[in-house]
């Protein structure tokens, strides 16, 4: 009986002591969470925000805080799923909960439609002015309204000069404008204010390698490795630094490195293809170019020098075929450079450009873009006979009862429209 007694009083106090540590072990992660929103790092906060909700399951707030900084790191269905409980568990609607609904209404394509909502968010400044410049930046950026975009995104970074996502999303602005120089100094900024930004770093190393600044195109990947070590997007990238400056060996070495089930990735059969072209040995070359852009068939440099592998082979029907669609990808990629930087700013309602984009962005396999935009094009022009004969022939080509459903309706849309 003494033992049963001091087993349940044990029990008892076990329960306390754990009752107790619930709000110190919630409390001590939103710390944590808060810490690492200082400096923008949106997964690593969120990590620590659905830490804290474990020990506060049915907090609104704590619900609430994790919408938000979902939305922010682009978890859209985290982020929907927490302001729907959020919604349950609190009585009323709050403001802040409100806003959030329309914030992740605009990055998730509605930007247009509730506007006029965040509008007043604008005209008065307050605490939520922040967060609705950077969704608004965002939001527009997607869009490739580049004149709403920079509007945001400068009033953003006015208000706050060291945050480290609007010098980013600034210098990403600049890259989208094909403005390297502007886009590296931006990216330089925001690794001075946090280093530890492997995300800007990997950017960062990506546009100085557009100006062939390789040498230190090579010190940002080893830098990223340092932090990280293993990451592949490193590794791969110092592998092409390493090619560019000539060193073969070195490039090979590092390609030795990405684990066995990794080796499958278009960026890895790239660069293995190319450290094989570059070692004259274009029979090796050949087939992992090929498989490069069976994988990714944007990849204007794959498909070059796999033009130049089957020249270098003998078999010049099938390098005539290479080069009609090297110069294709080339075509649709200054096209897309065109319509983004220039014709949707001059043309912001043109149903035909966004249908445009769609097409381009379904021939370079990027197929979840290219429907986006043909949806685009229809909502601005539902009798768009261009849009749905591409969304027809798509849904043709992928197959299966889902896409066979969707095939069968814009063949009914063509029909309507005779």
């Amino acid at each position: 009986m003494r033992i049963l007694l001091g087993c349940f009083l044990l029990g008892l106090t076990a329960f306390g002591l754990w009752a107790a540590a619930k709000p110190l072990l919630a409390n001590y992660y939103e710390r944590s969470a808060a810490k690492a929103l200082e400096k923008q790092q949106y997964p690593k906060a969120l990590a620590a925000y659905q830490q804290a909700l474990r020990y506060r399951p049915d907090s609104p707030n704590i619900n609430l805080l994790v919408a938000r900084t979902a939305r922010r790191a682009g978890n859209f269905s985290t982020a929907r799923e927490h302001l729907q409980r959020c919604r349950e568990l609190q009585s009323g609607v709050s403001e802040e909960q409100q806003v959030e609904g329309y914030l992740l209404r605009a990055q998730t394509g509605e930007v247009d439609e509730v506007f006029n909502y965040l509008l007043p968010y604008l005209i008065q400044e307050g605490p939520l002015t922040p967060l609705v410049l950077e969704s608004l930046s965002r939001a527009y950026m997607g869009k490739y309204r580049s004149d709403l975009a920079w509007s945001f995104l400068s009033r953003w970074n006015e208000m706050q000069p060291t945050n480290v996502e609007a010098i980013f999303w600034r210098g990403t602005w600049y890259a989208q404008q094909q403005n390297t120089r502007e886009a590296a100094a931006d990216f330089r900024r925001a690794l001075e204010l946090d280093p530890e930004r492997i995300d800007i770093r990997l950017t960062y190393a990506e546009i100085i390698r557009a100006d062939k600044q390789f040498t230190e195109v090579a010190e940002e990947y080893r830098t990223v490795l340092r932090q990280s070590p293993g990451n592949a997007d490193a590794i791969l990238g110092l592998a092409q630094a390493y090619l560019e400056l000539g060193k073969t060996n070195e490039a090979r070495e590092q390609l030795a490195v990405i684990p066995p089930d990794k080796r499958e990735a278009a960026a890895y059969l790239w660069m293995s293809g190319m450290v094989e072209f570059r070692s004259d040995r274009p029979e090796l070359a050949e087939p992992l170019l090929r498989r490069t852009l069976e994988s990714d068939p944007r990849n204007v440099d794959a498909c070059y020098n796999w033009m130049l592998c089957l020249r270098a082979l003998g078999r010049d029907s099938e390098a005539t075929q290479a080069r009609e669609r090297f110069e294709q990808i080339e075509k649709d990629q200054k096209r897309l450079i065109q319509l983004t930087t220039q014709e949707f700013h001059a043309h912001p309602t043109n149903a035909e450009l966004r249908c445009e984009l769609g097409e381009i962005y379904l021939r370079m396999g990027l197929h979840e873009r290219g429907i986006y935009w043909l949806h685009a094009a229809l909502k601005l022009a539902p009798t768009c006979r261009r849009a749905h004969e591409q969304l027809r022939d798509h849904f043709e080509a992928v197959g299966g009862p889902d896409s066979a459903g969707k095939a069968d309706f814009h063949r009914q849309q063509l029909a309507n429209l005779r």
